[in-house]
Parts: C-alpha cells; sequence; structure tokens
C-alpha cells in the first residue's frame, strides 16, 4: 500500500500538532513538517505544498525498470535519508535493489519447487463454476 501522507492519514503528537506521517512526529520539534494542529485542523496548502514535493518523481527513479515495485514514493524515508520529500537516496535504491533480487532469487526457487504455500498464496486458481 502506498501512504496517504497527510491525505487521510494524519499523526498526531502529544503536543497536539499534525504531521502527514507518525514517522516524521519525532522529537516534535521540525516545524516544517507540521501540517497544523488539533485545535486549527489541517493546514490545506502546507500539507498540498508537502504532497506536491513528495509526489516529484526523482529522475533517477523515472526510467527504472523496478520503480513499480520500490518505495520511491515514501516521503517519511526520502527526508529521513536526503532531506527532500521527493529525493532518493542512492542507499535506499541499492537496497531496494538488492531486496527485490532477493525475493524474485527465492520466488524463482520455490516455482520451481512448485511449494504448495507459496503456489497457493500467489497462484491460487480462480474458484468459481466450471
Amino acid at each position: 500500500m502506498v501512504c496517504r501522507f497527510g491525505d487521510g492519514d494524519v499523526a498526531v503528537a502529544p503536543s497536539g500538532r499534525l504531521y502527514p506521517c507518525e514517522r516524521l512526529v519525532g522529537e516534535d520539534t521540525r516545524e516544517e513538517l507540521r501540517i497544523g494542529d488539533v485545535e486549527h485542523g489541517i493546514d490545506v496548502g502546507v500539507r498540498d505544498r508537502m504532497l506536491a514535493q513528495k509526489s516529484v518523481v526523482d529522475p533517477e527513479c523515472a526510467a527504472c525498470e523496478l520503480r513499480g515495485r520500490c518505495k520511491h514514493w515514501c516521503g517519511c524515508t526520502n527526508w529521513e535519508t536526503t532531506g527532500s520529500l521527493g529525493r532518493f537516496s542512492p542507499l535506499v535504491c541499492w537496497l531496494e535493489r538488492s531486496f527485490i533480487a532477493e525475493a524474485d532469487r527465492v520466488a524463482s526457487t520455490l516455482w520451481a519447487e512448485k511449494n504448495p504455500t507459496f503456489m497457493r498464496r500467489f497462484y491460487r486458481p480462480a474458484i468459481g463454476p466450471t
């Protein structure tokens, strides 16, 4: 599931300040990441600007064949690793590529074995009238 980052999900800090994700609350001192407070509600303009920044596709990701399988879209990870909501870290890219390659290797092995649990989970035949 892709995160909803302030557009459907909101994190409330003990102080009553609102953030677009619980991962950004931290010590509750990051004014640039706040989208409002419980007394005044969400500042839609601030939230929308953050959503727009998060939605920018990093040029290095745009042509990547694995783009649909990685978490380049996570504004929180991007912020924590690059200081930008829309810029993806080369280190996280490397990790994602490594995890995807390993997942594919394991899936290939399980497919070749016709592992019953794997087959049931990912290749369950459609059930219905014949």
